[in-house]
């Protein structure tokens, strides 16, 4: 699980997927937006986990200080 409750936390997790590019879209960066299009933020994520373990991704996320489990 991955929790993105603050906007700080989004960008933590995007600038470690690599896809700082999303930093600039007006709807990703709304809340309302994603949680409408939460199967879009999925895929996003799931493409980044693929090639990862549970434990990568935990300790990735970990060192960005992104809510994780």
């Amino acid at each position: 699980a991955i929790g993105i409750g603050l906007q700080p936390d989004l960008v933590q997790l995007l600038e470690e997927m690599g896809w700082q590019d999303l930093l600039a879209s007006e709807d990703f960066m709304n809340t309302s937006w994603r949680i409408g299009n939460n199967a879009k933020v999925d895929e996003i994520v799931r493409t980044w986990t693929q090639g990862l373990t549970t434990q990568e991704i935990i300790d990735r996320l970990n060192v960005r200080s992104v809510p994780c489990s």
